[in-house]
């Protein structure tokens, strides 16, 4: 079946719906698709056509009203792929975000990606590489694996295999002086506990634990193959839903040294000043004063471009 009115524009849009997985209409318009309104009406278009599905997300807005979200069709994710635009062995289970369960957090990641382009607006140029875990324009590992899993060999396991994945790996690089910054990403929605007694996987206190082994590895040196760049370490940044919860999270990472490559923000922060704002939390240590993962320098332009408007 034919589609006459795709436009080269709709497929580059209907691929960023492929890298998002499920995208809002306020998402799509941060993403350059206009303003929220023609961002809505070119998904109802593109649904008219069987490219596009929605469904509802509660109430949202002034208004109450129901909020659409919209992810891809099967023939929308054939259309892509006859164009070269998507690999041919990508299944549509990739594609097709249709897990409630996962939504919110998705949708949060997908902030926090778009968020991340604004890291490109400072004064001084910097080049801006983040991945996430369910972006299927990336090949898994052999393993299986998402592409940016990680394992480390934790030796009060007995050097056993411990595989994690975080949400997002992002990476800052000054081309000119070739300085290039590595962070892991945690988009925290306050349902995992905080720690156990027995060390439960889904604690945050052992979400930790593997970042440290990790760390103390070498193992996330990986990316230096893949982007032809050096690290010295990383930091763990983790994204917590307001402020109760992210003082939460600072206080349990006081507890549990090493600590200082962790760094703790909320989206009440982000919202206000930025990504690259003084808004990161460095070690749990909330009596210091926040610092940006920019740099002091750095930090200080994008805070006064924020101010400005110039970065929104």
């Amino acid at each position: 079946m034919g589609h006459p009115k795709i436009t080269d524009l709709d497929k580059t849009r209907l691929a960023l719906l492929v890298e998002y997985g499920v995208l809002t209409s306020e998402q799509m318009s941060a993403l350059g698709f206009g303003v929220v309104r023609s961002a809505r009406r070119w998904a109802d278009g593109m649904a008219e056509q069987g490219l596009v599905a929605s469904s509802t997300r509660g109430f949202r807005g002034k208004r109450g009203q129901p909020e659409k979200v919209f992810t891809l069709t099967k023939e929308a994710v054939n259309l892509l792929k006859e164009s070269a635009l998507l690999r041919a062995d990508v299944s549509i289970e990739r594609v097709q975000w249709v897990s409630t369960r996962t939504l919110e957090h998705q949708l949060a990641v997908n902030w926090f990606a778009i968020s991340v382009r604004e890291l490109a607006l400072v004064p001084t140029f910097l080049e801006v590489r983040f991945l996430t875990s369910t972006n299927p324009f990336l090949e898994p590992l052999q393993s299986g694996h998402p592409h940016i899993a990680g394992f480390a060999a934790d030796s009060d396991l007995e050097s056993e295999l411990e595989w994690f994945t975080p949400d997002g790996v992002l990476s800052l690089t000054e081309p000119q002086s070739g300085k290039a910054l590595l962070f892991f990403v945690e988009i925290d929605m306050g349902s995992e506990g905080l720690s156990t007694a027995t060390g439960s996987q889904g604690a945050i206190s052992e979400k930790v634990r593997r970042y440290q082994a990790y760390f103390q590895s070498n193992a996330y040196k990986r990316y230096e193959t893949e982007w032809n760049v050096k690290f010295n370490g990383f930091r763990l940044l983790f994204v917590a839903q307001d402020r109760t919860r992210s003082s939460q999270l600072s206080r349990l990472v006081q507890s549990v040294p090493p600590n200082d490559f962790i760094w703790i923000t909320d989206w009440v922060q982000i919202q206000a000043r930025g990504i690259g704002g003084f808004v990161w939390n460095r070690a749990g240590n909330q009596k210091e004063d926040n610092e940006s993962i920019l740099g002091p320098s750095l930090g200080r332009a994008w805070l006064e471009h924020h101010r400005s408007g110039e970065i929104q």
